[in-house]
């Protein structure tokens, strides 16, 4: 009988392993790719990927392709075909964006500055009291 895939020892990477993985993901490989480079079944790869010292390491790398993208963008510039150049920096730009928003996001910032006139509000109501005080209808509405 076949134990469980939960209960399966996991396949041990071996430093060799964890160098190509991290060495995959800092090129820009997406974890995908990297899985099937080592043609690990996707669950097993989840399994893999929950490492919390593996992860760590995973991530920095994928961080520092990310990077490596936002430095192309400084040389997309160059490029003789323009229209060419426009459609892969937007596509960097939209890449960046959600991939380091913090970085890279739009920075909307709001600002709402009003000045609101009380004076008017205030000399409305005022008249009303004086006219509530003159009149009979005060009487009978505070009895």
């Amino acid at each position: 009988m076949k134990r469980p895939l939960a209960l399966q020892p996991l396949p041990l990477f071996t430093p060799a392993d964890v160098e190509k993985a991290l060495t995959l993901a800092a090129s820009g490989i997406s974890l995908a790719g990297i899985r099937t480079a080592f043609a690990v079944p996707p669950k097993v790869w989840r399994l893999i990927i929950t490492d919390p010292e593996f992860r760590a390491q995973l991530d920095v790398c994928r961080k520092i392709a990310l990077e490596e993208l936002s430095d192309r963008l400084l040389r997309v510039h160059r490029w003789k075909d323009k229209a060419a150049a426009k459609i892969y920096s937007q596509n960097l730009q939209f890449l960046l964006e959600r991939r380091i928003p913090e970085v890279y996001g739009r920075q909307e910032k709001l600002t709402i500055d009003v000045d609101v006139d009380l004076r008017v509000a205030l000399d409305r109501g005022r008249a009303r009291v004086a006219a509530l005080e003159d009149s009979s209808e005060a009487d009978e509405l505070c009895s």
